[in-house]
């Protein structure tokens, strides 16, 4: 039977070499390199850093300059036996150890005892130990001596992504030097480099999700590019990319941001079960949104982002119909929200639940009111009112994406979420009726809403004074009657307002022939109540700001 052919990855081809091809690690090239050339080589060097960062490239580049035929040298040869044996992974001068599956004090015994002998033919002995964090104590017991005074024919490099877990005497034995997180435009143009040389014909969208992806990693890009090449059939596409990363196109994603921005909870959420029905990763959909919003806020500062990110132009036409409806405070609640989904979906056991409650929680965020707008309605004894702009027209839906059967509604179909609740007009009042309370008692008995509240109402008494409508009904009805009104509190005050032009107090007595169980209040209290409530400055407290009076003291 034949064997499938097999080539060597990308990543492994285009693994660096040199000081040079060192991508995004300037700090610790430049000292790596002034101490090959000055001869002031550390005895043991702590690499630590995020994955794919040239933790263990480097250490292999500082191998070859030490053991470089021509050397020590920062342009190691590439052709001499030293430098090939040791890119080739198979000179015997320089030790690779897996902390992970090396561990034990065992295993460090015995790499004592091979540090007893000289190089076989190189200048140096180097000892590569990746993930030293794996070490157990015993093992990092019996490092410190040989790490404190080692002989002068070797040279450590312990390379970490938990820099934390290494124990602090082993790092005060070190020269430590920290890798930083690739930036994304380094990785970008790297992966062009790498097209363009080995003939590989890819979208500039396709490379920006690649390196996105990446996080930081130069060589998980590679891996993925390799990936990518291999699954396209012919160019890659940043289709072909989203599908293999689980991403969800971007249009989509700016249609699902829009309808989040405008407070449509359900059109939001319907959609949002369609990508995930369509296999987008749950987790991959609330980072896109988060990218989108982050670019908003920035763009809402009217500051370029630290990132630089390539903006097509769906997503600029979303920035700029958003701009006027959401302020910085509004977009800073929502990045909020995002990123603590984005934590609680790591553990949490109902990972599509949580997003749901994200995704509705963002569409019910009350907007935020200037100080300074509220407290001038204050001043003019005025309610606050605030109409948001309607919003602007609909994106278009991505290609090969059918049109919606109807239009998303509008806030002239379905009013966006609100902050403070406005005190708007409500139903005209009967032609020719007359703005008494008792016709607005009346009319309140003929409302749906208010049904329950006044279905076993006896009577009324009107206290102007006291500015107070007292209802009489049964005891076994008061309850049931103090639940609804508490439920419909705000709808009844805006009505009241509307109305009656003023905002009355509701209470209950109880029907002819029964007995409260509650003591009515002292004369004394009851004028107390009275004075407070007729104060000019408290009624506009509670017109503008929906208070309510619940309890009077004596100071």
């Amino acid at each position: 039977m034949a064997s499938v052919p097999t080539t060597m990855s990308l990543a492994l081809r285009w693994r660096p070499q040199s000081f040079d091809q060192v991508i995004g690690q300037r700090h610790v090239v430049q000292t790596l390199k002034h101490a090959v050339e000055k001869g002031r080589v550390a005895q043991c060097y702590l690499f630590s850093g995020p994955r794919g960062a040239g933790k263990t490239s480097l250490a292999r580049i500082l191998a070859k300059s030490l053991n470089c035929e021509r050397g020590p040298t920062v342009q190691p040869c590439q052709t001499c036996v030293a430098c090939v044996e040791i890119a080739q992974g198979r000179s015997p001068d320089v030790l690779e150890i897996d902390g992970a599956s090396n561990r034990g004090i065992n295993e460090i015994r015995n790499l004592q005892e091979i540090l007893r002998y000289r190089p076989l033919r190189g200048r140096y002995k180097v000892v590569i130990i990746d993930e030293v964090h794996m070490l157990t104590q015993e093992a990092f017991n019996a490092l410190l001596k040989t790490l404190e005074e080692p002989p002068p024919h070797v040279v450590f490099v312990l390379a970490t992504t938990e820099f934390r877990k290494v124990p602090l005497t082993i790092v005060s034995r070190c020269q430590q030097m920290e890798f930083h997180r690739i930036n994304e435009d380094d990785i970008y143009r790297r992966l062009i480099f790498i097209c363009d040389t080995e003939g590989i014909e890819a979208e500039a969208e396709a490379l920006r999700l690649l390196a996105r992806a990446a996080d930081g990693s130069l060589r998980d890009a590679i891996s993925l590019l390799d990936q990518a090449r291999t699954y396209a059939d012919g160019p890659i596409t940043a289709t072909a990319v989203a599908e293999i990363l689980g991403l969800a196109e971007p249009a989509k994603v700016l249609r699902l941001a829009r309808w989040l921005a405008l407070g449509q909870t359900g059109e939001a959420l319907t959609y949002f079960h369609e990508l995930i029905r369509e296999g987008y990763d749950l987790k991959n959909v609330i980072d896109d949104l988060l990218a989108f919003f982050r670019t908003l806020l920035w763009a809402r500062f009217k500051t370029d982002e630290p990132v630089a990110v390539a903006r097509d132009k769906d997503t600029q036409a979303l920035i700029d119909e958003l701009l006027p409806v959401l302020r910085e405070e509004d977009v800073l609640r929502i990045c909020q929200q995002l990123l603590e989904c984005a934590e609680r979906l790591r553990y949490s056991e109902l990972p599509l639940l949580q997003a749901e409650m994200t995704l509705a929680r963002i569409c019910q965020l009350p907007r935020l009111v200037e100080l300074e707008k509220l407290l001038d309605a204050w001043v003019q004894g005025r309610p606050w009112q605030w109409s948001p702009e309607a919003p602007a027209v609909p994106i278009q839906p991505p290609p090969g994406e059918a049109e919606p059967t109807s239009p998303p509604p509008t806030s002239a179909t379905r009013p966006p979420r609100a902050g403070l609740t406005p005190l708007a007009p409500s139903a005209p009042p009967p032609t020719g009726a007359a703005h008494t309370v008792d016709d607005f008692i009346e009319w309140l008995r003929s409302q749906k809403e208010f049904a329950l509240l006044f279905t076993h109402v006896q009577g009324w008494q009107v206290d102007e004074a006291a500015g107070c409508i007292y209802l009489t009904m049964p005891l076994a009805w008061k309850t049931v009657a103090e639940t609804t009104l508490a439920e419909r509190m705000t709808a009844l005050r805006q009505a009241m307002h509307d109305r009656l032009g003023r905002v009355y107090r509701i209470e209950f007595k109880p029907a002819a022939g029964e007995t409260a169980t509650e003591a009515p209040p002292s004369d004394a209290r009851s004028e107390a109540r009275q004075a407070v409530e007729s104060d000019p400055d408290v009624q506009r407290y509670l017109q503008v700001l929906g208070g309510e009076i619940v309890k009077v003291e004596d100071t």
